[in-house]
């Protein structure tokens, strides 16, 4: 059993779930897939899944859904629970995992882990499945923390020439939910610092939507204050679909999140666009000569500025020499194809006698 927030191929933010959940049934020994969700919009899956809501077309779907969904289940039925990314999950299928004897395993890439979740590690999940290794901490989970990558749809995301001859037309691009996390008002900081420091005042576009009109409101006026308001937009979302033509328009992406390594990243890189960053989890994927020019210290505005300059100076020679590599890195360790290849070995090994 398949449990996840939303099934939705039309949401910017949760579109992957469906390309997970028909790689997963299209595996050889996978025979139905039962997916339980919050909310269910448009989403073409194989003949073998079935998609169980506990929530309406617009809203997640409440605890008392879900355990009212959850009362269907029969141990004939499940092999085993899957949980996709968060939410309360874990500990509402508790007492399905130890009446039914079925073991509970969670995909999460969250590197600052909380209480709950630390809960939820230790005694609902038998084994927690990871981006890279930086993304959950192994003492959260001794033992029980799989790397497996973030199953980035590298058939969607690939590289698409933008014009005739294939040079970008913006320099900067954001892409994903935008909250404080992302440190959106630290790529502007390094903007402004980029054109002082090195004379370059890169533009950057903003791609997805805002949490709350409070942050908008916070962006819009570091924009002005750092002098940004010609070089800075906000286009809201795109369709998951239309990501990759938009990536080809630009020179690099930008990610200075404090998350696990951003599945936005990824396709980007995927796409063949190099990622200037902040994030460690994300550096520690990179290949290790790469690393240096795209990566920059947390607080260091300065190396920030260092590493926008330097990227957007490159050539088409070593911009797409890095496109390569990169677009390698991610097809080799972070595809969807390999993905569930390696959990469902892992789940395997684990239900192995002895």
């Amino acid at each position: 059993m398949y449990v996840c927030k939303a099934v939705d191929a039309d949401s910017p933010t949760v579109a992957t779930q469906v390309r997970w959940i028909a790689s997963l049934a299209s595996k050889p020994g996978i025979g139905r897939v039962t997916v339980l969700t919050g909310r269910a919009g448009r989403a073409d899956l194989p003949a073998n899944v079935e998609v169980r809501a506990f929530g309406g077309a617009r809203w997640p779907g409440t605890i008392a859904g879900f355990l009212a969904q959850a009362t269907r289940i029969r141990r004939r039925d499940v092999d085993f629970f899957f949980v996709a990314q968060g939410g309360p999950y874990p500990a509402l299928l508790l007492p399905w995992k130890l009446g039914l004897r079925r073991p509970l395993y969670q995909w999460k890439a969250q590197p600052h882990v909380s209480a709950r979740m630390a809960f939820y590690a230790r005694w609902c999940d038998d084994l927690v499945f990871t981006a890279t290794p930086g993304s959950f901490p192994a003492d959260a989970k001794p033992g029980g923390v799989v790397v497996v990558g973030h199953g980035i749809d590298t058939d969607l995301f690939r590289p698409i020439a933008s014009s005739a001859d294939g040079r970008p037309v913006r320099d900067l691009v954001a892409v994903g939910r935008v909250s404080p996390i992302k440190r959106l008002e630290v790529v502007l900081e390094a903007m402004a610092r980029c054109r002082r420091d090195h004379g370059l005042t890169p533009t950057l576009d903003v791609v997805g939507p805002v949490a709350g009109e409070v942050h908008r409101a916070h962006l819009e006026e570091v924009v002005a204050e750092q002098g940004l308001a010609e070089h800075v937009r906000f286009l809201g979302t795109v369709a998951h679909d239309d990501v990759p033509e938009l990536l080809a328009g630009y020179r690099a992406a930008v990610n200075f999140s404090d998350t696990a390594f951003d599945k936005a990243a990824g396709e980007a890189m995927a796409c063949g666009v190099p990622v200037v960053t902040t994030n460690p989890c994300t550096l520690e994927m990179l290949p290790p000569d790469l690393a240096p020019l795209l990566g920059a210290g947390r607080d260091d505005v300065d190396d920030h500025a260092r590493a926008l300059a330097e990227v957007l100076r490159w050539d088409a020679g070593a911009r797409a020499e890095a496109a390569r590599r990169l677009r390698e890195t991610i097809v080799a360790s972070h595809g969807l194809d390999s993905l569930f290849d390696k959990i469902l070995r892992a789940i395997d090994d684990d239900l192995a006698p002895g």
